[in-house]
């Protein structure tokens, strides 16, 4: 058994369990979090709980003046949840927030996976690599020295190259010079990582992923990621898409079904298609349908805003706690 922690007023969540300090969770769930003695007596993690309850485990926080306790003060090295909390500390940094480069990355190959997505590989230069984490995006130059964001599809435990699922079409003047630049091996900056979007430890929740169009990349890159940590963990994709053919890597999510015994695969199509005896609903109201309760639930969305901030909206009436849905359309706004 665990408790989830939420930090104000950054929002980000650990895990903590059973027996386990704050800052040992934090610690190892790679957040940046303030610390030094570890014993509870330099007060170095100070901070506050807001909500919830605490226990020392038998040891004495020497750093609180007497009558900090009183006013929700506590030292996090020491203190180990008794329930869920909220707590406020200062000067934390959540895992996703390294260091940003720019690199000039080269083609390695490029592949249609269907009549309007390319899936791009790019090698970085030699000797050197861009850190990034499953779930989070780059940057993408072409040589006009306009950038666009677009989401990294591989785990990073994929090798150093970055997989990319890229749309094109006559009118995307972008992508028509980016295809250029590949064709005479033009060098491409790319510039990241960027986003919060990444894996939380929570195994006591069921994982849902909503996915619309090449959104999908991102949740390839957070699946796969989690498939390496732990394979029977229970997950359920949603992708919507306006045609079959734009499920253009249905055959991987079908895969996984066939190999993971806690894998569900929900495609979804949005146009009218006459050849199509699947799911015709709203992405948010096919989740719903087969998960009225969503009170313990991990929820990571990647596609158009509204989207995902209808889903918000509908989910929480279902139960969803709303810091425990992701996606990068919360920091865009």
């Amino acid at each position: 058994m665990g408790y989830i922690v939420k930090t104000h007023p950054d929002n980000y969540i650990i895990y903590v369990e059973e027996g386990e300090t704050i800052l040992e969770a934090a610690l190892k769930q790679s957040y940046d979090f303030p610390f030094n003695c570890q014993s509870g007596i330099c007060s170095t993690c100070k901070g506050r709980v807001l909500s919830g309850d605490i226990d020392y485990l038998g040891v004495e926080p020497e750093g609180l003046e007497p009558h900090e306790p009183e006013l929700g003060y506590a030292l996090f090295c020491s203190a180990s949840p008794k329930s869920n909390l909220v707590i406020e500390v200062p000067e934390i940094n959540g895992p996703e927030n390294k260091p940003i480069k720019q690199l000039n990355f080269t083609l390695e190959k490029i592949t249609a996976l269907s009549d309007t997505v390319y899936q791009v590989l790019l090698n970085p230069p030699e000797n050197q690599t861009l850190n990034y984490l499953a779930g989070q995006y780059i940057m993408l130059g072409n040589s006009t020295g306009e950038m666009r964001p677009y989401s990294i599809a591989n785990n990073p435990s994929g090798g150093q190259h970055l997989e990319l699922h890229i749309r094109h079409s006559d009118d995307n003047y972008f992508i028509q010079q980016l295809l250029e630049d590949f064709k005479n091996n033009k060098a491409i900056p790319v510039k990241g990582a960027y986003g919060r979007c990444i894996f939380h430890y929570i195994p006591t929740h069921p994982i849902i992923f909503m996915a619309g169009g090449t959104g999908f990349s991102q949740s390839k890159a957070l699946i796969e990621h989690i498939i390496n940590l732990d394979p029977e963990t229970p997950m359920h994709l949603f992708w919507v898409a306006k045609t079959p053919a734009d499920l253009y890597l249905s055959s991987l999510a079908t895969t996984w079904v066939k190999q993971l015994a806690n894998f569900k695969f929900t495609p979804i199509i949005s146009n009218l298609n006459e050849g199509w005896v699947g799911c015709t609903q709203r992405i948010e109201k096919a989740v719903i349908d087969i998960y009225p309760d969503l009170s313990n639930h991990v929820v990571y969305a990647s596609g158009p805003q509204d989207m995902v901030f209808t889903a918000l909206r509908d989910f929480e009436k279902c139960g969803l706690e709303k810091t425990l849905m992701f996606s990068d359309a919360f920091h865009l706004v």
